[in-house]
């Protein structure tokens, strides 16, 4: 649900869980999901886990980048239909470890798998087709067209990388389809191929203020105008530091404050490195380092990716 469309129009609340189940209770065969956001292996009748939620999360962001459903939602054979015309037809091997494989597709010679027209469909399962024009031919689509100005540049650098953060979220194996921890590590999200365009586009720089109302756990970023150039916001990381009577305090990081004897000597990139080293370090490792520091309060920050390099 939106929080407050008119204040945070990015802002958005998960809601209604009425529908999720424990993984132990998922049993082969089961019907689940929307139609149009159902998953292949769903539709298949193939072994299902966590995964399909991140086919239906796939589904609904190109619904809200194009304001139309990428698969049919009428029909389920249109919706294998449309899967096959945009992804492509699943692997041989699936569909033939498939439940209800031979629902929609023609067993041929050699282990060999064709989707099956309206007309066989009906004939073999009894059911009319219904029809639905399909909207997108490829997720490739959905690209803009490069241009020479670093404006448009950026925001067809920044559409290269949601089309590929679609296709590893609508990946037809669900083996290889994106985790949902990697998905918040892949460069559409954290936005670091954008880092050298900062205050260079206003494309980038309006990018970084609408991720400002997504905060991480543990930290809040803040946007601050630059007394000198109130026309160049500077981001800065507050951080919220605990000691050990548990009181808390708040107070300012950058890059440049937080490691000055080493930051001074290196590239934005070098420093974008370093920080997601340290994002994945273990948390077992990060309370190691906490507990051996004289300090009583020890600022607790996690990186968001790129917002953190920006500083005046």
């Amino acid at each position: 649900m939106l929080v407050n469309h008119s204040c945070e129009p990015f802002r958005v609340k998960l809601i209604d869980f009425g529908c999720s189940l424990q993984t132990s209770a998922v049993t082969l065969g089961m019907t689940i999901q929307p139609m149009g956001y159902r998953a292949p292996e769903v539709t298949l009748g193939l072994p299902i886990s966590e995964q399909v939620d991140m086919w239906g999360l796939g589904c609904a962001l190109t619904f809200l980048h194009v304001g139309q459903h990428l698969f049919a939602t009428n029909c389920e054979y249109q919706m294998m239909n449309t899967i096959v015309q945009i992804r492509g037809q699943p692997a041989d091997s699936l569909l033939l470890a498939g439940k209800y494989s031979e629902k929609y597709f023609n067993h041929m010679n050699f282990e060999q798998w064709k989707l099956k027209t309206p007309n066989e469909y009906k004939l073999t399962n009894g059911e009319e087709t219904k029809t639905w024009k399909i909207r997108l031919k490829s997720l490739d689509a959905l690209k803009t067209n490069q241009a020479d100005t670093r404006e448009v540049f950026s925001e067809f650098e920044d559409q290269n990388e949601f089309v590929n953060f679609l296709k590893s979220l609508l990946n037809l194996q669900a083996e290889r389809r994106i985790t949902p921890a990697d998905a918040l590590k892949h460069r559409y999200v954290s936005m670091a191929h954008l880092v050298h365009e900062s205050h260079t586009s206003s494309y980038v720089d309006n990018a970084f203020d609408q991720m400002l109302v997504c905060p991480i756990e543990g930290f809040e970023e803040e946007l601050i105008s630059d007394s000198e150039d109130e026309d160049k916001p500077a981001y800065n990381l507050i951080l919220h530091s605990w000691s050990s009577d548990g009181a808390g305090d708040t107070g300012h990081w950058s890059i440049s404050s937080s490691s000055q004897k080493t930051a001074e000597r290196q590239t934005e990139q070098d420093a974008l490195e370093s920080l997601q080293d340290y994002e994945q370090t273990d948390q077992v490792e990060l309370e190691a380092v906490q507990e051996n520091r004289h300090e009583k309060k020890t600022p607790v920050f996690v990186c968001s990716g790129c917002g953190v390099l920006f500083k005046k």
